[in-house]
């Protein structure tokens, strides 16, 4: 790690010194605003609802439209005020990303979804081979036995 120039003489300080990150600005975090139809969805490393699914079609429908909306505002404001509302914009633009965010997630969400379904289908399939396994051999002890109880009766 380099050190900062600490003298206090008045030169200006070297290329090194200079190459230096400068001071990082502190930023607050903004408290996300996410559209309350994804309240009851579980986050990442969440266990998963059985009738969850159900609940992701139309929240993905709700933020696209909202997103569409809010597009739609940004580019009017634009067209309309030439940049004199660039807060509005900008709040516009920031509810857009958390909409977008919340696209993600729900994105995420429906595809661990789909991989979780996938995995009790497999397990269901193996178990269902596995009985099924189990018939055959039984079907074909009971054909044996079936023989042999010919075969006796046909001894006299």
């Amino acid at each position: 790690m380099k050190r900062r120039h600490t003298s206090t003489s008045s030169k200006p300080p070297s290329r090194e010194e200079a190459k230096e990150e400068p001071p990082r600005k502190v930023m607050k975090k903004a408290k996300p605003t996410t559209p309350t139809s994804l309240g009851s969805l579980p986050l990442y490393g969440e266990q998963l609802p059985e009738n969850g699914f159900q609940d992701i079609p139309p929240a993905v429908q709700q933020t696209c439209e909202e997103l569409r909306e809010v597009m739609a505002k940004v580019r009017d404001l634009r067209q309309s005020s030439g940049g004199k509302a660039q807060s509005e914009i900008d709040a516009q633009k920031h509810r857009g990303m958390v909409l977008f965010a919340s696209l993600k997630k729900l994105n995420r969400l429906s595809h661990l979804y789909c991989k979780d379904t996938r995995e009790q289908t497999h397990e269901q399939k193996l178990e269902v081979d596995d009985l099924h396994l189990q018939l055959q051999n039984l079907m074909y002890e009971a054909m044996y036995l079936h023989k042999e109880i010919t075969n006796c009766l046909e001894f006299k």
